[in-house]
């Protein structure tokens, strides 16, 4: 699986709906900077940058980058939580994978609310006073930017109380299959219009909010749909519009406040959405901040499990062929075996074990060892970068076809002066108690010394570690036929 450049660390998520397919869907993550963030859906472990400007999203090729937008960090580092949107390209019926990356310290924000929503505006721009400008309509001053007050970043708009209401209307398309939210701001005894619409041309949704900060739809008639605090940032969303039935739904603060709230018939703010003070006494002001119009299916996809943090040396980075001869190995004829890469090189050398070998199909030269002639030999003669599959190996790599247990048992390996080096053979058993060669490598974490003819117990899977030290430039051959191993000097 490719992985995203440069980053350090990753966990995968699932999604799936229940039925039908959805594109460019918008779902909202909780992330916590580590896992002492309370609420968290994912967390960090205390691996990416305090302003969250290190995490990404992408499709599950692991590289295709999403959208995504910041909504609000809360909290204090290191315990902070931020809250996500993230517009996922396509979701199916079956579990669709996707990655969230961190971990990358020159990272630079790309948190871009425009682009993750069918809508959106949270109003960074002008300076304080400006008409409210971007994609809106102030058809009743007064609707202007404000620094005053703010849910998030630098800026909200403040709609002041008049005689005459300011009202300003946006453009949205009317759909079933959306839903639309904003912050407010409410001061006491103002009354509100805060949403209205879209309509679709003879039906639109109406909410009002009294000076006794009762959520109301109008119909023609006043109906309950809750309440909010005022002097406090409140969340309302409507959604689960439907324009046969002229009924919609209503949330406050992510609760369920009033379902099958009925549309007022009319033809205004067709395709628009309309945000107006019913306040006229001219002393009550309200704000409003991050409008957002995203889609939304009754039956919403459903996260799945989270993956555990994977590392970036965890995961193949590409394929390598071996396509000349084998530095050091020397054989008769090059080999064109391919591998694929899943082991972390250090300076080329592997770091961690590999869990096949190439299978050698070509003859070596006839060489003789102390215990005879055999068919197959190698002499090396420098150290064994990543198995001499190629010539040089950017990425780590692993041989694709397996070795079998026999192959490369009676070899001659001859090495320049090792002195104080170490060396790490693991040998997988076969059934006749012999051994092959499974892996060597320059660097290892548990070694021991061997003497000269010692026997070995039964050492499938596990890692022997050769030390080798001598005096002036000597250097050594490693001799091993079945279940003996000598090292001797030349």
């Amino acid at each position: 699986m490719a992985w995203l450049s440069n980053y350090s660390y990753r966990k995968s998520i699932t999604l799936s709906r229940a039925s039908g397919a959805v594109t460019n869907y918008q779902m909202k993550l909780l992330v916590g900077e580590s896992s002492g963030a309370t609420g968290e859906d994912v967390d960090c472990g205390g691996l990416c940058l305090s302003t969250f400007n290190d995490i990404r999203f992408t499709k599950s090729d692991g590289t295709t980058l999403l959208d995504y937008w910041i909504e609000s960090i809360s909290g204090t580092t290191p315990n902070q939580l931020a809250t996500i949107w993230i517009e996922f390209d396509s979701i199916g019926t079956s579990a669709t994978t996707f990655y969230m990356y961190y971990g990358k310290a020159d990272a630079t924000a790309v948190s871009n609310g425009a682009n993750t929503f069918i809508a959106f505006d949270d109003f960074e721009r002008g300076v304080d006073g400006d008409t409210i400008g971007g994609d809106w309509t102030e058809e009743v001053a007064h609707v202007h930017i404000s620094t005053e007050k703010k849910y998030s970043g630098t800026r909200s708009v403040k709609i002041t109380g008049a005689a005459s209401p300011p009202t300003a209307k946006l453009p949205v398309t009317a759909s079933e299959n959306i839903a639309v939210q904003m912050r407010i701001y409410k001061e006491t005894l103002a009354a509100i219009a805060p949403i209205s619409g879209p309509g679709n041309g003879s039906k639109r949704p109406i909410i009002s909010i009294d000076a006794s900060e009762n959520v109301t739809y109008y119909d023609g008639s006043y109906g309950s749909a809750g309440n909010i605090t005022a002097d406090t940032w409140q969340l309302l969303e409507l959604c689960n519009y439907n324009y046969s039935t002229g009924t919609f739904d209503v949330y406050v603060n992510n609760s369920l406040t009033k379902a099958g709230a009925t549309m007022y018939s009319d033809s205004l703010y067709n395709n628009a959405i309309r945000v107006q003070t019913s306040d006229t006494s001219g002393t009550n002001d309200f704000w409003f901040d991050n409008v957002i119009v995203r889609n939304w299916f009754a039956t919403e996809p459903a996260w799945g499990a989270w993956g555990t943090q994977e590392d970036e040396g965890s995961e193949i980075i590409e394929a390598a062929e071996a396509t000349d001869e084998m530095v050091g190995i020397l054989m008769i004829e090059s080999t064109s075996e391919s591998a694929s890469a899943s082991d972390l090189m250090e300076s080329l050398l592997l770091v961690d074990s590999i869990s096949e070998s190439a299978e050698v199909s070509d003859i070596f030269g006839n060489e003789k060892t102390a215990y005879g002639p055999t068919v197959e030999s190698a002499e090396v003669t420098d150290l064994m970068d990543a198995l001499h599959l190629v010539d040089y190996i950017a990425e780590s790599a692993v041989a694709s076809d397996s070795m079998e247990a026999a192959e490369l048992i009676r070899k001659r390996i001859r090495f320049p002066n090792l002195q104080g080096k170490h060396l790490s053979l693991k040998f997988e058993s076969s059934t006749d108690g012999s051994f092959a060669l499974y892996y060597l490598r320059h660097k290892m974490f548990k070694t021991r010394e061997l003497t000269s003819d010692q026997k070995h117990p039964n050492t499938q899977g596990s890692h022997i570690g050769i030390k080798l030290s001598n005096s002036g430039s000597d250097a050594f051959t490693l001799m091993y036929v079945s279940e003996k191993m000598q090292l001797v000097t030349t």
